[in-house]
């Protein structure tokens, strides 16, 4: 399979976050067939959603992971295009200074 082009947007970090999620829309306009089901819990309650392969690139800090799983999931009423959990930050420094208003992230 060849590999999709890819897609720019607006990320959220989720410390709290197990899992990263991709917009489930911009997941299908790539191709990308889903690798799985897996159960979820949200806000709203628990539900079952696909899991993707999917790789992040952040070029301004020559950053690219790979995520054997994220989950499809409904962001782009939100603004974003991916939500970028621990399976993410475990390949990264990431630290939030409060009183400063800074964040950190490093590999």
């Amino acid at each position: 399979m060849a590999v999709p082009q890819p897609v720019s947007g607006q990320a959220l970090i989720d410390t709290g976050a197990t899992s990263s999620a991709v917009d489930a829309q911009v997941l299908t306009s790539l191709g990308i067939a889903p690798t799985g089901i897996v159960p979820v819990w949200t806000p709203a309650g628990a539900t079952r959603q696909q899991v993707f392969p999917s790789k992040v690139v952040i070029p301004p800090m020559g950053l690219a992971i790979e995520i054997h799983r994220v989950i499809g999931a409904q962001l782009q009423g939100a603004g974003i295009v991916a939500l970028l959990g621990r399976d993410f930050l475990r390949h990264t420094l990431f630290a939030y200074n409060g009183s400063l208003g800074l964040l950190t992230l490093a590999f």
